[in-house]
């Protein structure tokens, strides 16, 4: 499954707003997965299914956020590529703040 990882910077907290998933022309027509994983979580904080149609993208509204970063996984390494990432990176609150 091809990943995508947006990781932590010296103690900032990862915003991970949204994202595009393209497919390309000649595309198979078949069910997709993609989903989102907290770094060292086993479990997604986001799954969602989407049909991979020809020539088409799909725009995935997340707004999650994080001090350890994210992880993307999408099924097909070949037909879907991933695309127009909107994230920030900004300083963790101090513990007890």
């Amino acid at each position: 499954m091809p990943r995508s990882a947006w990781p932590r910077w010296g103690g900032s907290q990862v915003t991970l707003d949204s994202f595009d998933l393209g497919v390309w022309s000649g595309s198979r027509g078949v069910p997709e997965t993609v989903r989102v994983f907290e770094i060292g979580q086993p479990a997604p904080a986001f799954t969602q299914s989407f049909s991979e149609n020809n020539n088409l993208h799909h725009t995935f509204t997340l707004g999650l956020q994080s001090t350890t970063g994210f992880v993307i996984e999408r099924t097909s390494p070949w037909w879907v590529a991933i695309d127009n990432i909107n994230s920030t990176a900004a300083p963790s609150p101090a513990p007890g703040c």
